[in-house]
């Protein structure tokens, strides 16, 4: 789908040592979004990825070293405002997301009018491949999101999402945005400064290469991080409103 006349879209892929399935995500993007301008963010790589980029002439800012997903994706949002974007569309490098989906998001962003729409793995029970644990890591975090917010969102570790320009330019700030995993913490103060979430569902590929950043044990870390940031969240919206 062609963007909505003025309104100027990046691409953010944030990626760390993809350089087996960098090469399959950039071609699928370019075959499917013209319109979109394309930045992939390497995450301080060890492997060649950065040659592959070269080879397909893409656009790309190389961390000098590994800085974590959370502060990859700041470094897109802050080239998303130095060069003046009004949207940003979030894509994770790994192979998993289908760029055929990303013209349901788009319609549905303008549709609805939304700040974020996410991406959907869980709405229609479309992901099969995901794990037992982190399916039910995912679903406890979204109870604890709806306690919180009274807002149900069924995919809360999604990477791929449309952002507003007052949502990337916000998080784009020095100390506005976690530098590892920024995904139920970051909804939830979206939330609570009232800005409209909503979801749609996509599909999902398996991983041909390399290991997901939750994998394994470091699930179970991400899980307990990401919980007590959402609690410091919210203590400290309480003590601003009574403040």
């Amino acid at each position: 789908m062609q963007p909505e006349k003025k309104d100027k879209v990046l691409l953010i892929i944030p990626a760390y040592n993809e350089e087996k399935n960098i090469a399959g995500v950039i071609n699928d993007l370019r075959a499917h979004n013209p319109f979109y301008d394309i930045l992939v963010v390497d995450d301080g790589s060890s492997d060649k990825m950065t040659a592959v980029l070269d080879r397909l002439k893409a656009a790309y800012i190389a961390a000098p070293v590994n800085l974590g997903y959370g502060a990859a994706l700041q470094l897109g949002y802050k080239y998303a405002v130095l060069y003046n974007y009004d949207t940003v569309i979030q894509f994770d490098g790994d192979g998993q997301h289908n760029a055929s989906d990303i013209i349901g998001l788009y319609q549905t962003y303008v549709s609805k009018q939304a700040d974020i729409v996410i991406g959907s793995r869980f709405l229609d029970n479309k992901d099969t491949s995901t794990t037992f644990f982190r399916t039910l890591g995912n679903k406890l975090l979204s109870a604890v999101l709806l306690k919180f917010t009274k807002k149900r969102l069924f995919d809360i570790t999604s990477g791929f999402q449309v952002l507003r320009r007052g949502v990337f330019e916000y998080y784009s700030q020095t100390g506005h945005f976690p530098d590892d995993y920024p995904d139920i913490d970051v909804l939830a103060e979206m939330l609570i400064r009232g800005n409209k979430i909503v979801e749609k569902p996509i599909t999902i590929n398996k991983r041909l290469s390399g290991t997901s950043m939750h994998a394994g044990p470091y699930f179970i870390l991400y899980f307990f991080k990401t919980l007590l940031s959402l609690v410091m969240i919210v203590i400290r919206h309480k003590a601003n409103i009574e403040a």
